[in-house]
């Protein structure tokens, strides 16, 4: 138990909400954060035909994402 603790505790901060929006749909996910300057890794179809998507994370700041 204690190495799922320390596993957790070492990764809380990667790990992000993803939330999308299409005309007339709204789906979420979550994803990792891979690199420092803010790429994010999640399932393709989270974010299939999103017009806007959004990043919830681990301290609940919000902030909008592009997809590359």
């Amino acid at each position: 138990m204690e190495i799922e603790r320390e596993i957790y505790e070492k990764n809380q901060t990667c790990v992000v909400s993803i939330e999308a929006e299409t005309p007339g749909e709204y789906s979420t996910g979550t994803g990792v954060v891979l690199t420092a300057d803010g790429y994010i890794a999640t399932n393709a179809h989270v974010v299939a035909g999103a017009d806007y998507v959004q990043v919830v994370f681990w301290d609940n700041s919000v902030l909008e994402a592009s997809l590359v």
